[in-house]
């Protein structure tokens, strides 16, 4: 008996281990792994480099995100209808919100899938820090007036309908690794 292809959505907000979390468990189950900053990045930085940002990064990249979320999906649809699993790692702010969300992909795609959903949720100290640490170029408005990001940047816990769904929240790297690894044990056997 075949099962049906697995999706691993790791999803939160930026700089908070999606893809720290979802490369490591792609590497432990060699899964394929497709991740929003690699596939959207260079496109993104492309087309800021030619015609600026404008006066804000964040307006930028929400002025692109229908383009750049198509992009991404291309790919792990392709996967999962070739029968493969596929762990995905990107922030998907709109779609966590999105009751339905899952539902109306599988009709959508035609995809007969199962779909474990993680939602990782740092201390907010933890996420400033992880954000610092990283230290990319997209993070500085974010870190600039990080109290003004988290008022406006919802992180509660997600309301999509995922067959499995998980909201970690953790105040330390160590934990979040410790915790995810935990809620999907039963499911790697």
């Amino acid at each position: 008996m075949t099962r049906r292809p697995r999706l691993y959505i790791f999803s939160g907000q930026p700089g908070s281990g999606k893809t720290c979390r979802a490369r490591s468990l792609s590497r432990r189950l060699h899964i394929t792994y497709i991740d929003y900053d690699t596939v959207v990045q260079p496109l993104l930085r492309g087309i800021e480099s030619r015609m600026g940002v404008g006066e804000s990064r964040l307006d930028f990249y929400s002025s692109w995100r229908d383009e750049s979320y198509a992009t991404l999906w291309a790919p792990v649809i392709e996967n999962l209808e070739l029968g493969n699993d596929v762990i995905l790692s990107a922030p998907l702010t709109r779609e966590v919100r999105n009751p339905g969300f899952f539902e109306a992909f599988r009709k959508q795609h035609q995809l007969d899938i199962e779909v474990f959903a993680i939602y990782l949720a740092p201390s907010p100290a933890l996420h400033l820090s992880m954000l610092k640490r990283r230290g990319s170029y997209r993070d500085e408005e974010v870190v600039s007036d990080y109290e003004k990001y988290r008022k406006s940047h919802d992180a509660t816990r997600p309301c999509w309908d995922a067959d499995h769904s998980f909201y970690v929240t953790f105040d330390s790297l160590e934990r979040s690794e410790e915790l995810v690894e935990e809620l999907l044990r039963p499911f790697l056997k």
